[in-house]
């Protein structure tokens, strides 16, 4: 045989055989916020903040598009796309958990809402609530309204990572610590996880849902429940089945919902944003033994005297 084709032939072959491997992405969000050093202009600086998982293939760079939102509602068909190379330094959180954020800076040509977008091909394997997660692709976007007539607006930060873990069979909470630059209010809801601008991801199940088996509260009886509260964020699951232990030795889940910014105005509460988050939880079968407190009695004292405890 020519020692070119060989040489072809054993190419081809090691392509076969490398393993394939996707960003495996697991969570994330973008964030906006007005650009403090040109307040003549309406630009702002986006915050693109990804979760991988670090078994996977890097992610060094990152692209958003950025489309407006027309007078019918509907969103325009062409839009601008902002690359950017990843910051550092990078940040672990987690077992194989990697945070990296990008910059983009930008300037509006005029009022008007706009819808910032990012996907990418992968999730990571094996997302329990979705069919083919591997495959699937990752997607997150963020409205931003900008109405000079009502102020500046910059988006609520998340300040909690959207990467957290669970124990089977006790009462999982979570909340994203997300404030207001501005001082607006801000309220929750859940949606379904997306792979586009109109697909959810397949066969999306809530994760109280997922069976065999689905759990049950940590007090021992009834249904399991899976909430968002619409108030103050807080997420609740009680409680965390065992569904996925096995091959990985714990079970990832992925939900998404909304942070959405409200400002106040003489003609009342006015919607000026939202962003989407995207979220994982993983699930491990590790017991986690809470702290007893032992609380002091109340006592009452005067001014200026002296109380010892003994």
């Amino acid at each position: 045989m020519p020692l070119f084709r060989y040489l072809v032939i054993v190419f081809l072959l090691l392509c076969i055989i490398q393993p394939v491997k996707a960003t495996h992405l697991r969570a994330g969000q973008i964030t906006a916020v007005r650009d403090p050093s040109n307040l003549s202009t309406p630009t702002y600086i986006f915050t693109l903040t990804l979760y991988r998982d670090t078994q996977g293939v890097d992610q060094p760079e990152a692209t958003i598009g950025i489309v407006p939102i027309l007078a019918n509602g509907q969103r325009g068909n062409n839009p601008l796309f902002l690359q950017a190379d990843a910051n550092t330094p990078r940040r672990t959180v987690g077992v194989n958990i990697e945070e990296i954020t990008y910059t983009f800076n930008y300037t509006f040509p005029s009022s008007g809402s706009y819808v910032i977008y990012f996907q990418e091909q992968n999730r990571n394997a094996e997302i329990v609530n979705m069919s083919n997660s591997v495959n699937t692709p990752f997607y997150v976007e963020t409205v931003l309204n900008i109405v000079p007539s009502i102020g500046s607006n910059s988006t609520p930060q998340l300040r909690n990572p959207p990467v957290d873990n669970a124990e089977v069979g006790q009462k999982f909470t979570h909340n994203p610590a997300a404030f207001d630059p501005d001082g607006d209010s801000l309220s929750y809801k859940m949606i379904i996880p997306r792979q586009s601008v109109t697909l959810t991801v397949a066969n999306y199940r809530s994760p109280e849902t997922v069976a065999p088996p689905v759990g049950i509260p940590e007090a021992g009886s009834g249904a399991p429940t899976f909430v968002l509260n619409p108030l103050n964020g807080d997420i609740t699951w009680d409680a965390p089945g065992a569904y996925g232990i096995g091959s990985k030795g714990y079970a990832e889940y992925n939900i998404a919902f909304v942070v959405e910014e409200w400002r106040k105005t003489a003609a009342g509460y006015i919607k000026i944003g939202e962003i989407v988050r995207d979220m994982q939880i993983t699930v491990r079968e590790q017991p986690n033994k809470r702290p007893e407190l032992i609380i002091p009695k109340d006592t009452c004292i005067v001014a200026g005297t002296v109380l010892k405890a003994i």
